[in-house]
C-alpha cells in the first residue's frame, strides 16, 4: 500500500521539480517564511515590524534575483499602501525626485557622447599620446576608462574600451614578436589550460547592474582576422583593424584604406540610415587562446582587461552622477536633511577625486608589479632603434584609425562645449550663480526665516540636455558662410575662389540627408540608449529610505546598534569592509538603499556627523573588484577567457584593500578639511530632544545629552 502511495507523490514531485525553478519557489517561498516578523514582533508603532517585512522581502529578491533588480523596486509601490504602511501618492513621489532627474541628466548627456563617438577619438588620441611601452600603454587605458565612467556608466564605458584595448594590445604583441622581443620557449611559460573562446561583450543579464547599457554591452566584438605566420609560430592570428560602414558589417572597410573620408561615416551618418548596435569603431576579434601566448604576454592581456574593469569602477565614484549608491546618498540626505547639508556636485568631486586618483595609481602599480614585471632572463635587449621602430607603429595604427575618423566635426566639438559649460554650472552654482537664485521660507512654529537656493545640480543638468535636443549635430549654413568669410580673409584670389565652391558642396550634402534637421539629441536616441531601468531602481531605493525614515525604523536599529562600544572610526571602518564584501555578491545600487538609511540613522544617534559615516560606505559600494558577478566591467572582461576567478580574486582582493584603506584615510584627513566631519554639523541637528555637544571629536568620547541646546 505505502508503495502504491509513493509512486504517485514521486512522480508528482519529479513533474513539480521540471516545471518550478528555484525562483518561483524564492519568490513564493520568502512572503511566507518571513510572516512571523509583522505577525510575531511586538513594537510600536506596528508599522515598523510592517515596514521591516517588506524590506527583508525586497532584500531577498536583490540578492537571490528571483525577480529582476528593477521589477524588484517597483513593490514599494503597492505593498507600503496595501499594508498601511505609506499612502500611494506619498510614496509614489519618490520615484521621481529632484536627484533622479540630475542622474538622469548625465545620462542623457552620455548618451549625446557617444552618439558622436566623442569617446573613440579621446581614446584614440590619448593612448597615441602615452605610445607603445606597456606600462604607458596600460596607464594611459587606465585613465582613459576612468575618466569617461565619471560621466558614463560603468558598464558602457567597459563595453567600449575593452574592443580598443584588445585591439592595440594584440597589434603591441605583433610588434613585439617581429622585434623579436618575445619569449621563445613558450612551452615551459604556458599554463596549461583549454583553448579560451573570442572575446565577445556579453548580455549581461539585465538584472544584475541596474546601470547596464545594453546598447553598448550587447555590442558584438566581431571583425576580421588575417593567419600571418610570426617568428615561426603558425597559429599567432593577428588582428587586423576594421570599421564599420553604414551599410553594418558586411560592409566594413579596411582601415588602412587610402582614401580616408573627411567625416567619420560610423557616427556621423543618420540613425536611420545605420545599425545602432554595430557603430563602434573598433570590430575586433581577440582569438588568441592562452597556451598560444608567452608567459608575459599573457601578463600583458590580463593586465589590461583587470585595468579596463578597475578603472571602470573607481572612476564612477569620483562623481555624483558616476554610479547609482552616490545617488542614492544624496538623495537620502536630501529627504532628511533638505538642503542644508554641504554636498553637492562640486563638494563631492573635491572630496572623491583626489581619493579616486589615488585608488588609480595604486591599481596601476600593482597590476604593473603582479603582471608586468619583465622576464628577462630568456629575453633579449631591446635596442634604442627596436624601441624606436615599435613606437612608431604603434603610432601608425592609431594614426590611421584617427585619419579614418576624419577631423574633428562640429557635433564633435557641440557636445564639447555644451559638456564644459554643464560643469563649470556645476562646479560654481554653490559658490556662484546659485546664490542668484534664492528664496525663504518660514518655519510655522518658531517665525524664523530660512533662505534657501530655487535651484540645484538638476537644474543644471536639464538645461544642458534641452539644449542638446536642440543643437544641430552638423553646422548650419550660415554658419558656414561666417566660417568661409572668415577664411578668404587674407588668402590668395586663386584660394578664395576655390574657397567659394565649399558653400554649395555643403548645402548639397545637407539636401541629400532630405533636409532633415539632426540634433545632438534625438528622442529615440534616448528613449533606446538611456538605462531607464536605473531609475526605477534608484527610485525603489529612495521609496525604501523615506518609509524606514517614516516609520521609525531606521532609529530603532540606530538606537540598537548603540550597544556597539567601539570608537567612531572603528565603526566606519567595520561598516566599510561589510560594505565592500557585500557588493560581491549582491548589486551595490540595492544594498545601498537599504544600508545608508541605517547608516545615517546610527551616526545621528551616536552624535556621528552623517558624512563622517555615509560617504566611505558609499564609496566602499563601488569597491566590487573581486568576482566576475560584482558588476558589469568585472562580467566584460571575464568573458575573454584569458583569466580564471582566481585571477581576479587575487588581484581584486589587493584592490579592495588599499582602496578600503585609502577610503578609511580620506575620510578622517581630507573629509575633516571640507567637510568638518570631525564635529557634529548644525545642520544635522534635529528637534527629537537627542542632541549633540559642539565640537565633537570623532577620536575622543562621544555623548548623548538629552534636553541640552547647542
Amino acid at each position: 500500500m505505502d508503495g502504491l502511495l509513493m509512486k504517485p507523490l514521486s512522480s508528482l514531485r519529479a513533474a513539480v521539480m521540471r516545471h518550478v525553478d528555484w525562483r518561483t519557489c524564492v519568490l513564493l517561498v520568502t512572503p511566507v517564511v518571513l510572516l512571523p516578523v509583522p505577525l510575531l514582533w511586538r513594537v510600536e508603532p506596528s508599522d515598523i515590524a510592517t515596514c521591516m517585512y517588506v524590506i527583508l522581502v525586497m532584500g531577498v529578491y536583490w540578492m537571490t534575483e528571483a525577480a529582476p533588480l528593477t521589477v524588484t523596486a517597483l513593490m514599494p509601490l503597492f505593498a507600503f499602501p496595501l499594508l498601511h504602511v505609506v499612502p500611494a501618492d506619498e510614496i509614489a513621489t519618490q520615484y521621481f525626485k529632484d536627484i533622479i532627474f540630475l542622474f538622469l541628466g548625465g545620462l542623457m548627456v552620455a548618451v549625446a557622447v557617444e552618439s558622436t563617438c566623442l569617446h573613440h577619438r579621446l581614446a584614440l588620441v590619448t593612448l597615441k599620446f602615452m605610445g607603445a611601452k606597456e606600462h604607458r600603454l596600460l596607464l594611459g587605458v587606465m585613465g582613459t576608462t576612468f575618466f569617461f565612467s565619471m560621466w558614463i556608466s560603468n558598464t558602457a564605458t567597459a563595453a567600449t574600451m575593452v574592443p580598443v584595448v584588445m585591439a592595440l594590445t594584440t597589434e603591441l604583441i605583433h610588434i613585439a614578436r617581429e622585434s623579436g622581443m618575445a619569449d621563445e620557449e613558450k612551452g615551459q611559460d604556458v599554463i596549461d589550460v583549454q583553448s579560451s573562446p573570442a572575446v565577445t561583450v556579453p548580455q549581461l543579464p539585465s538584472n544584475r547592474d541596474a546601470s547596464f547599457d545594453s546598447s553598448a554591452a550587447n555590442t558584438p566584438m566581431t571583425g576580421s582576422t588575417a593567419p600571418t605566420s610570426i617568428n615561426g609560430n603558425p597559429s599567432f592570428t593577428r588582428l587586423t583593424l576594421k570599421s564599420v560602414s553604414e551599410e553594418g558589417v558586411e560592409g566594413r572597410t579596411d582601415v588602412s584604406a587610402s582614401a580616408a573620408p573627411s567625416t567619420n561615416p560610423v557616427c556621423d551618418s543618420p540613425p536611420g540610415e545605420r545599425r545602432e548596435e554595430h557603430r563602434e569603431i573598433f570590430k575586433s576579434s581577440f582569438s588568441l587562446s592562452r597556451e598560444e601566448l608567452s608567459r608575459h604576454e599573457l601578463g600583458l592581456c590580463k593586465a589590461m582587461l583587470l585595468g579596463v574593469a578597475y578603472s571602470a569602477s573607481i572612476g564612477g565614484s569620483s562623481t555624483l552622477t558616476g554610479t547609482p549608491p552616490n545617488v542614492v546618498l544624496l538623495g537620502l540626505l536630501n529627504d532628511k536633511y533638505g538642503t542644508a547639508h554641504p554636498v553637492d556636485f562640486a563638494s563631492w568631486m573635491g572630496f572623491s577625486l583626489p581619493a579616486c586618483i589615488l585608488n588609480l595609481l595604486l591599481t596601476f602599480l600593482w597590476l604593473r608589479f603582479a603582471y608586468l614585471r619583465p622576464y628577462k632572463r630568456n629575453r633579449p635587449t631591446r635596442t634604442a632603434e627596436q624601441q624606436r621602430l615599435s613606437e612608431d607603429r604603434f603610432r601608425a595604427v592609431l594614426t590611421r584609425e584617427l585619419d579614418r575618423m576624419g577631423s574633428i566635426s562640429f557635433g564633435e566639438s557641440s557636445t564639447i562645449m555644451l559638456f564644459l559649460v554643464l560643469l563649470t554650472l556645476w562646479l560654481t552654482r554653490s559658490l556662484v550663480w546659485g546664490r542668484w537664485f534664492t528664496d525663504r521660507s518660514v518655519n510655522e512654529d518658531t517665525g524664523a526665516e530660512k533662505e534657501f537656493s530655487t535651484v540645484s545640480d538638476a537644474t543644471s543638468a536639464m538645461l544642458v540636455v534641452f539644449v542638446m535636443f536642440l543643437w544641430p549635430r552638423e553646422m548650419p549654413q550660415w554658419a558656414h558662410n561666417i566660417r568661409n568669410m572668415v577664411r578668404r580673409r587674407g588668402r590668395a584670389p586663386e584660394q578664395q575662389q576655390e574657397q567659394q565652391q565649399e558653400p554649395a558642396s555643403s548645402s548639397s550634402s545637407s539636401s541629400s540627408n532630405g533636409g532633415s534637421r539632426r540634433t545632438l539629441l534625438t528622442w529615440p536616441e534616448v528613449e533606446k540608449k538611456v538605462a531607464w531601468g536605473i531609475v526605477i531602481l534608484l527610485g525603489g531605493g529612495f521609496a525604501l529610505g523615506h518609509a524606514v525614515k517614516r516609520t521609525g525604523l531606521s532609529k530603532l536599529i540606530g538606537m540598537q546598534l548603540l550597544r556597539l562600544n567601539v570608537s567612531p572610526p572603528a565603526l566606519m571602518a567595520i561598516a566599510v569592509i561589510l560594505m565592500t564584501f557585500t557588493t560581491e555578491f549582491t548589486s551595490n545600487t540595492a544594498t545601498s538603499a537599504i544600508v545608508l538609511p541605517i547608516i545615517l540613522e546610527i551616526a545621528q544617534q551616536r552624535c556621528i556627523n552623517p558624512l563622517y559615516m555615509a560617504m566611505p560606505v558609499a564609496q566602499a559600494a563601488c569597491f566590487a573588484f573581486m568576482l566576475p558577478i560584482a558588476t558589469g566591467p568585472n562580467a566584460i572582461v571575464f568573458s575573454s577567457g584569458l583569466m580564471h576567478v582566481i585571477d581576479m580574486m587575487a588581484a581584486g582582493l589587493i584592490v579592495n584593500i588599499f582602496c578600503m584603506v585609502v577610503a578609511f584615510a580620506s575620510a578622517n584627513s581630507l573629509g575633516f578639511l571640507m567637510y568638518s566631519m570631525a564635529e557634529y554639523p548644525s545642520w544635522a541637528l534635529t528637534e527629537s530632544g537627542i542632541k549633540c555637544t559642539d565640537p565633537v571629536t570623532n577620536g575622543t568620547a562621544w555623548t548623548l545629552i538629552s534636553g541640552v541646546d547647542t
